[in-house]
């Protein structure tokens, strides 16, 4: 079968035309060899899970690669932390279920104790027992261990148990705008970098112009790779009210900063 290229979903090498990112591999494992945490992060349909399934396999000799996918788990499995605990530690078994290891009688004990945990479903296993038993687990294997987790957004609210209610929700909103992330402070330094894609959004929220949407604008093009942007019937519109408030926000402060009219 003739390979074709794929923009859908995950590319396989058997089926797809894919980039080389040996390369990439080769220094994302000089981080893992070096214990370090750290995220992959970029907008939709880029390659984020296609590298995490090529790096699983890169892994392989060195390492035992628990890779988990969060858009498996539901609303149900983010109720309570107990509920959360037990879901997560049920996915990371899956592994050595999975992969039928041979282990010793230590490693052996230590799992199955984690799994009378689950299959008791103890309202006191939280995330510190979670934490202590995988740490266990880990220090007992053969090899290290490495814990990827995709679709990570998926848990996009760590106040969810405050969000049930109409109240709840605003409450949550007001934490998200408040508060400093990664997510806000890539999208401050892609504004630095980019002054043309600065000044298009500052021109789309205050000027209250239409831009057409063409995606061979540099501009356009950039902020869309980014997500900050989306199609809305030809024009440019802000992909979200998080990004919009945020973004009013900054150039607000700014301009009162340096006491200019911004109109």
């Amino acid at each position: 079968m003739a390979k074709e290229f794929n923009v859908t979903a995950v590319c396989i090498p058997e089926k797809h035309y894919m980039a080389d990112i040996r390369q990439r591999l080769k220094k994302i494992k000089t981080l893992i060899d070096n214990g370090c945490y750290f995220t992959i992060n970029k907008a939709r349909q880029y390659g984020k899970t296609t590298t995490l399934i090529a790096l699983e396999k890169y892994l392989q000799k060195d390492y035992y690669v628990i890779l988990l996918d969060f858009q498996t788990f539901g609303y149900a499995e983010f109720q309570s932390e107990n509920v959360f605990a037990i879901s997560f530690a049920k996915s990371f078994l899956h592994f050595f279920e999975k992969n039928k290891l041979e282990l010793t009688d230590r490693l052996n004990e230590t799992i199955s104790n984690l799994k009378d945990e689950i299959k008791n479903r103890n309202t006191d296993f939280t995330l510190k027992t979670l934490f202590e038993e995988l740490s266990d687990i880990c220090g007992r294997t053969d090899k290290p261990v490495v814990l990827m987790v995709d679709e990570f957004h998926k848990n996009n609210c760590s106040h969810k148990n405050i969000a049930w209610t109409k109240k709840g929700f605003y409450k949550a909103i007001n934490i998200i705008l408040s508060e400093k992330n990664t997510l806000f402070e890539s999208l401050y330094g892609k504004l630095a970098e980019y002054p043309e894609l600065n000044s298009m959004l500052y021109s789309l929220l205050f000027t209250g112009k239409s831009i057409t949407y063409n995606p061979d604008k540099p501009s356009i093009d950039i902020a869309a790779m980014f997500g900050f942007i989306t199609n809305h019937n030809g024009t440019v519109s802000i992909a979200n009210r998080i990004f919009e408030t945020r973004l009013y926000n900054l150039y607000l402060s700014t301009s009162e900063m340096h006491e200019q009219d911004i109109f």
